[in-house]
């Protein structure tokens, strides 16, 4: 039997999966015109794997996130 929070991380994996936010985000990144490696990672990947490569992202010079990762780190 699942615990609630194994309920609830599933309900989000699944949501997750369903997202086409992935999808939309690759093209954003492609008509931004800029030279970005391993652009399409983020398709069928986890949402671990799709942070990390927003954070890779803003490493080559994209602006994706509304913070800044000093602030993301000041907050860990």
């Amino acid at each position: 039997m699942k615990t609630e929070d194994q309920e609830e991380t599933c309900r989000y994996m699944n949501m997750f999966s369903n997202s086409r936010t992935p999808y939309h985000l690759v093209n954003w990144v492609i008509s931004q015109g800029e030279v970005i490696r391993d652009v399409d990672a983020p398709l069928n990947s986890t949402p671990a794997s799709f942070i990390e490569w927003c954070v890779s992202l803003e490493e080559q010079g994209l602006k994706v996130l509304t913070v800044t990762i000093p602030t993301l780190t000041q907050q860990v």
